[in-house]
């Protein structure tokens, strides 16, 4: 019998699921790197059985994300396991710039939004249900 998770760990973030959301906690200073985001890709992979999810990214903690990271989390491969994505990347001034860029410049094809607070990030993604 096959156990079935529900969290793992990466070297930048905590993934779980919590109704039907998947969570993405970042790790305090986190380093996104293209090797990092693959890495925590194939966890999400695992973690969400091939189910395609709501997911809430909480960059509050990150320090820097490269350019190949933010190129490689809209690509495709990784838009196919997310219905929609909200991030909160509370009131620290770089990772609010990390978002907004993200949004902007790397243009998700999946509904994505930046909130101030996780309960209207959770009433968002829950309109998707």
């Amino acid at each position: 019998m096959e156990e079935i998770i529900t969290q793992i760990e990466t070297s930048i973030a905590y993934f779980y699921i919590e109704d039907e959301i998947l969570f993405m906690r970042s790790k305090k200073d986190a380093d996104i790197t293209l090797r990092a985001t693959i890495e925590s890709v194939n966890a999400r992979r695992q973690l969400q059985n091939g189910k395609k999810m709501l997911m809430l990214v909480d960059t509050r903690d990150i320090w820097q994300v490269s350019s190949e990271s933010r190129a490689y989390s809209t690509k495709k491969r990784v838009e196919d396991l997310t219905i929609a994505m909200a991030l909160l990347p509370g009131s620290n001034m770089t990772t609010i710039l990390i978002a907004n860029f993200f949004i902007k410049f790397n243009k998700p094809s999946i509904p994505t939004k930046l909130f101030k607070t996780e309960d209207k990030a959770i009433e968002w993604l829950n309109s998707f249900k």
